[in-house]
């Protein structure tokens, strides 16, 4: 029984570090991040034959629900590490542009229908999140449209937060912050200064 409490205590731990490497910034994150998944996948393989196949499966669940919960303990740490905020960022950003830089995509034509796709998608996203009473609440005290929305979201890419960008359009102090600043005519750079924290 103890061995297998050590077992899951090391992955949980595992799966934290590779949530703080997630927000972490540096040339090595990436290797690091893929360096953590193969050692936890092998030690999920390994939970199956070494104990019993209930404790791996367990092992699966447990690690992920731990790691979804210590996300915020995780962005805390990062901030004392770095001095300023980082976050997960959104991975499908820029997916057609990425596309096209892979050699995947080789027509113009195909990349702007991509495009159009993907911002479709986009605007479905945030037209559900400003559909929550919080969300519904700023955008109506403010007189916003959900277009509005979508440029306020995609304004933080400009401001260098492409990171941030779900937290603070979800968050409805952040978002009214957002709103303020942009209205007064802050400059991206003052904007980013504002939700990055820095100390």
């Amino acid at each position: 029984m103890v061995a297998e409490i050590v077992y899951l205590a090391l992955l949980i731990g595992l799966g934290f570090i590779y949530v703080l490497n997630l927000h972490l910034r540096g040339s090595q994150t990436q290797t690091t991040g893929g360096i953590l998944a193969i050692v936890m996948l092998a030690l999920f393989v390994v939970a199956f034959f070494l104990f019993h196949w209930l404790f791996g499966i367990l092992c699966i669940v447990l690690t992920f629900a731990f790691t979804n919960l210590i996300v915020p303990v995780a962005s805390r740490c990062a901030y004392r590490i770095l001095g300023y905020r980082t976050g997960l960022g959104e991975p499908d950003d820029h997916a057609a542009f990425n596309r096209v830089i892979s050699g995947k995509t080789t027509s113009g034509w195909d990349y702007f229908q991509e495009e159009e796709k993907e911002r479709k998608q986009l605007r479905n996203k945030l037209a559900c999140l400003a559909a929550l009473s919080h969300i519904a609440h700023v955008l109506d005290e403010n007189d916003l449209s959900v277009d509005d929305y979508v440029d306020l979201y995609e304004h933080l890419g400009i401001c260098g937060l492409s990171d941030l960008k779900w937290e603070i359009v979800s968050d409805p102090d952040e978002l009214q912050l957002l709103i303020q600043l942009k209205r007064g005519g802050k400059s991206p750079f003052e904007i980013s200064s504002a939700f990055r924290r820095y100390t």
